[in-house]
């Protein structure tokens, strides 16, 4: 049986703990479910934007407009774990935007959990490989906090998706 390595930071223990604890929250009033879907639905198109985003990071004509959107969205204590297992912070990410393996990002599978101010976000993202083509799935755990009317992102954890 593989085991998955678990970085120094034990970042996989943090999201394992906090997609519990999002899943076992009690559910909102009535008066708050049209709030709450509306932060739902806001945070799901900003996942789709971060695909698209960092898709266009090492484009010429939109690399300013990335870097941007990913320094207003990303914590400046942001944590980062690649699917490589290499674990960055926001500065690092930025300057990764330039070297962009794919051709293609598309997020699907986008699910929410909120939590007041705070919120837990899984996707996939299927990503086409620029050098040899092949289609490749990653699953996402986000974990964003709001700070007035913005989310922002505070841990980003993803694995390749194999054997599927």
């Amino acid at each position: 049986m593989r085991r998955r390595a678990v970085c120094a930071l034990g970042l996989p223990s943090i999201f394992v703990a906090a997609s519990v604890y999002a899943q076992a929250a009690p559910k909102k009033d009535n008066v708050s479910s049209d709030l709450d879907a509306r932060a739902q639905q806001a945070l799901v198109d900003l996942n789709k934007q971060f695909a698209v985003e960092e898709q266009q990071g090492d484009e010429e004509k939109w690399k300013d407009v990335a870097r941007k959107f990913f320094e207003d969205h990303l914590s400046e204590h942001l944590l980062f774990r690649r699917a490589n297992g290499q674990v960055v912070g926001k500065s690092e990410f930025l300057n990764g935007l330039m070297n962009n393996p794919f051709d293609r990002r598309v997020a699907e599978g986008i699910s929410v959990s909120l939590q007041g101010n705070r919120a837990l976000v899984t996707l996939v993202i299927e990503a086409t490989r620029k050098d040899d083509k092949s289609t490749h799935r990653y699953r996402n755990i986000r974990m964003f906090s709001r700070a007035s009317d913005q989310w922002i992102v505070e841990f980003w954890y993803n694995y390749e998706i194999t054997g599927i």
